[in-house]
């Protein structure tokens, strides 16, 4: 995180301590915390009538989106593959500014070139592209992130359903294949 750079849709790093246990690393503060529960909360009536961030329209959607789509493209531009972009990983702040965070997947394209490694955390299939669901079979590029940015938009406008409902993971590769 420390080595990508400073953009508006790009969670801040301020600082880390390393010297010591636990390792912690402070970031900016988002007021409304990760997407997916933002979303969930703003179905609640009462949250909207207490905080009028939780109404959100279509308009307000299509805007958060495109903050997402302006922090992955700086993103790739920077040679930077997120692995793992949902709604968890959004996070929302004042005026629903909307930032990209957890990039414990990350990978640095331009130091790796496409990623083709088979030995990588465990990540829910439903969100991931289909070349990540088939550990190293076939390289791992930016338009790995463009499929999981669909499946984000997917839970944007349903306000926060998984994606794929009606498919098990365990089916989704084949079901997708098909």
């Amino acid at each position: 995180m420390l080595n990508v750079g400073d953009h508006p849709n790009v969670l801040k790093v301020i600082g880390c301590c390393t010297t010591m246990k636990p390792i912690m690393l402070v970031t900016e503060f988002l007021k409304y915390g990760d997407l997916l529960h933002f979303l969930w909360d703003s179905r609640e009536v009462t949250k909207c009538d207490k905080d009028p961030a939780y109404h959100v329209t279509e308009k307000s959607l299509l805007q958060m989106a495109h903050q997402v789509a302006t922090g992955m493209d700086y993103l790739t531009k920077s040679r930077i593959i997120h692995g793992d972009l949902a709604a968890r990983n959004i996070l929302v702040g004042e005026e629903l500014t909307c930032k990209i965070s957890d990039f414990g997947l990350a990978n640095d394209v331009y130091r790796y070139g496409a990623i083709h490694g088979k030995s990588e955390r465990c990540v829910p299939f439903k969100w991931i592209s289909p070349e990540r669901m088939m550990a190293g079979k076939l390289p791992i590029t930016s338009k790995s992130d463009v499929w999981s940015f669909g499946n984000l938009m997917y839970e944007m406008i349903t306000l926060g359903c998984m994606p794929h409902p009606d498919i098990e993971s365990d089916k989704l590769l084949n079901k997708l294949k098909d």
